[in-house]
């Protein structure tokens, strides 16, 4: 373009049909150049649209998971929770119960058998005997006549409690034998208020062992704190899964690891 610039006489139509397929060379050249820009402006946009679609999808899930998490929480959780209040109102009706014996001044045999009802009694309150709503009302109404016919007060309080403890009228009449007509009421309700405050004990260690559960899973699941590259138990996380996802699990439900046989 120069040399022609230079040049005073007129262009000859070589020199004009130069110059044009010199322009039109240009002009491809710029038409490429642009539409390449709009390509890589495009292959941007496309990007950031997947990696927001990626970013949405993630965070969709998480909240999926988070209220299913809530839910298997909260569930053990309130449970420890009223077993936490019910248990601050039944320690001083124990420490009661433990008064009143001392007031009744047991002798050395009766001291060993309430030794004895009061092991028993702890072991039922970490495995309750499991009667049919029938046969409980039956024995309710059975233990409620014995105490009245021996002057228990609050009869019908104490005998749902004694009935989930594993006694019958049977079962009160040999523990009754061990001790005098006036000592049975003090026996009764002290082995009551320790079944009550050992169960409530129970279901706070359950509650809570349930939620340590789930968050231990939720910990594995995600693999906070561990290195990116490890070998990892397939076995572990499947039940880690399970454990976070339970509550998906329809009634009736159950899923059991396959057995060496049928893997191998």
């Amino acid at each position: 373009m120069l040399l022609f610039s230079k040049r005073r006489q007129p262009l000859s139509d070589l020199d004009v049909k130069f110059l044009t397929l010199a322009g039109q060379l240009l002009h491809d050249k710029v038409n490429r150049l642009w539409e390449q820009e709009k390509r890589r402006e495009l292959e941007s946009a496309y990007l950031q649209q997947e990696i927001m679609l990626r970013q949405s999808e993630k965070l969709a899930t998480l909240g999926r998971l988070s209220a299913g998490i809530a839910h298997e929480v909260n569930n053990p959780l309130s449970a420890a929770l009223r077993n936490a209040e019910q248990l601050a109102t039944e320690l001083p009706e124990l420490a009661a119960g433990f008064e009143a014996i001392g007031h009744v001044g047991l002798t050395e045999e009766q001291r060993a058998a309430l030794a004895r009802h009061r092991a028993i009694v702890t072991e039922r309150a970490h495995r309750p005997p499991v009667f049919d709503a029938l046969r409980c009302d039956m024995l309710e109404g059975d233990v409620e006549a014995w105490l009245e016919d021996r002057g228990v007060s609050d009869s019908w309080k104490l005998a749902p409690t004694l009935v989930s403890m594993g006694f019958d009228t049977a079962a009160l009449a040999d523990l009754a034998a061990s001790f005098t007509p006036e000592k049975v009421p003090a026996v009764l309700v002290l082995l009551s208020e320790l079944y009550s405050a050992h169960a409530l004990l129970d279901g706070i260690r359950t509650g809570t062992g349930r939620v340590s559960e789930i968050v231990g899973a939720l910990r594995s699941y995600s693999y906070l704190d561990q290195a990116p590259i490890q070998s990892v138990d397939v076995n572990s996380g499947i039940e880690d899964t399970l454990v976070m996802l339970g509550d998906r699990l329809k009634a009736g439900i159950s899923v059991r690891p396959l057995s060496s046989d049928l893997l191998s």
